[in-house]
């Protein structure tokens, strides 16, 4: 079992938080989202619940699902199988850039920090 924090922001090569939702104004009602920083636990849901052409098993998917919202709920540190770090590394390196999956990746092998 790996423990991560799923709290915990990623940072990009310079030291600073990777946005992850840029703040934008919606066109209809002129609403300002403010921007937010990725957190882990943002982005490894974004990984599970991104679908992958190769996505055709239900189950997987339910598994997937499952886990996502365990980690969405999650407030702090989550512990993570060694099959569901597999599988979340799998989706981390489809779904995000270079830094991103870096960070992610050395997270989930609990070497380091964000």
């Amino acid at each position: 079992m790996v423990k991560v924090d799923v709290d915990l922001v990623l940072l990009d090569l310079d030291g600073k938080p990777v946005v992850g939702k840029v703040g934008r104004a919606c066109p209809t009602c002129g609403h300002t989202e403010e921007a937010e920083d990725l957190t882990v636990g943002s982005a490894l849901v974004q990984a599970l619940t991104h679908t992958q052409r190769e996505d055709t098993d239900g189950t997987e998917k339910f598994n997937r699902f499952v886990l996502a919202q365990e980690v969405r709920k999650a407030k702090g540190e989550i512990s993570l199988s060694a099959e569901n770090v597999v599988m979340l590394k799998g989706l981390v390196g489809r779904l995000f850039n270079v830094v991103v999956t870096g960070r992610l990746f050395t997270i989930l092998e609990g070497e380091a920090d964000g």
